[in-house]
């Protein structure tokens, strides 16, 4: 399914789909500012967010858990060649890629830098030599897999979106007492600061780390200030 495949996905059919539609595509034209055709497209982070509610709005939450969500396939040009090699941004769209609600799909080779063009180009050998990849962006993808392996909220939990803006996107991840938050902003340059309001999830967690540098957070009146850094993402568990 390359395009919107809800009609399939109710429950009585299909269980999930390649998920171009509701995550390949909003997350394409937010990042790398192309859309299906790889022509120049441009929105923000409040009209991705739109985006991707409708296309979850249109299947059973268990059809959500189930979709399968990818950058780019063997159909598709690589994401990182539609970023134009922009590394920081790729760990960016793989920390979106491995804690969305669904089923994270990783094209071989995304994980170590491979990049290419639209087909054939998209499906070069896998650099099977190790000194030729790119071990920061292999460790970002291994800790973020390690991440959602340990924790249920992002395997079978629901999202709610927390603040989305022109150019930054806030969403948690939340089953029982476990929460995720993840928090990107795709400004090149500047840095984001953010209160966020958790007290809308309703979850009982109250102090959250940085999985990545371990900074704490503390929830103040159900609130949780943060800044994230330009083209980045931050991933914090609740603790």
């Amino acid at each position: 399914h390359f395009f919107e495949a809800s009609q399939w996905l109710q429950g009585d059919q299909e269980d999930g789909a390649m998920n171009y539609y509701g995550f390949a595509h909003p997350i394409r034209a937010f990042l790398a500012g192309k859309d299906i055709a790889y022509h120049p497209i441009k929105i923000s982070a409040e009209e991705l967010d739109r985006w991707l509610k409708l296309a979850r709005a249109h299947i059973p939450f268990k059809n959500q858990l189930a979709q399968f969500n990818l950058l780019d396939s063997h159909d598709t040009a690589r994401f990182l060649h539609l970023l134009g090699e922009d590394k920081q941004r790729m760990r960016l769209a793989a920390t979106l890629l491995l804690t969305y609600i669904g089923v994270p799909s990783i094209y071989y080779g995304d994980e170590v830098g491979l990049s290419g063009g639209n087909d054939p180009d998209c499906r070069r050998c896998f650099p099977w030599d190790t000194t030729d990849w790119d071990h920061v962006l292999h460790d970002h993808y291994r800790r973020l897999i390690q991440i959602r392996r340990q924790r249920p909220s992002l395997r079978r939990g629901d999202i709610q979106t927390l603040y989305a803006g022109p150019h930054s996107y806030v969403f948690a991840r939340t089953l029982q007492s476990d929460q995720v938050v993840v928090a990107c902003n795709r400004h090149p340059s500047e840095p984001r600061t953010i209160s966020l309001p958790l007290w809308q999830t309703a979850s009982p967690a109250s102090r959250f780390t940085d999985a990545f540098n371990g900074d704490k957070f503390e929830v103040v009146q159900g609130e949780v200030q943060l800044t994230i850094p330009a083209n980045s993402a931050r991933v914090l568990i609740s603790s």
